[in-house]
């Protein structure tokens, strides 16, 4: 991952935590992507969450709490 690259995280709705989507990409990058409905899976709440790209952020620093391998 370059200095600015990030992991590409949603909010899980059920715990509030932040978590990974599996994906890294620059914020333009990111923001220039068209519309797209993925999946993650929340170990917090052990639920595999439907989200849309509007919906996820690039978190430019690794946070402790994200695991992104």
């Amino acid at each position: 991952m370059s200095a600015a690259e990030g992991a590409v995280v949603i909010k899980c709705p059920q715990t509030g935590y932040i978590i990974p989507t599996g994906i890294v990409a620059d914020r333009e990058t990111f923001r220039a992507t068209p519309v797209f409905f993925a999946h993650a899976y929340c170990r917090y709440c052990r639920t595999e969450h439907e989200w849309f790209a509007q919906q996820a952020w690039v978190y430019d620093a690794e946070p402790e709490d994200v695991n992104i391998s």
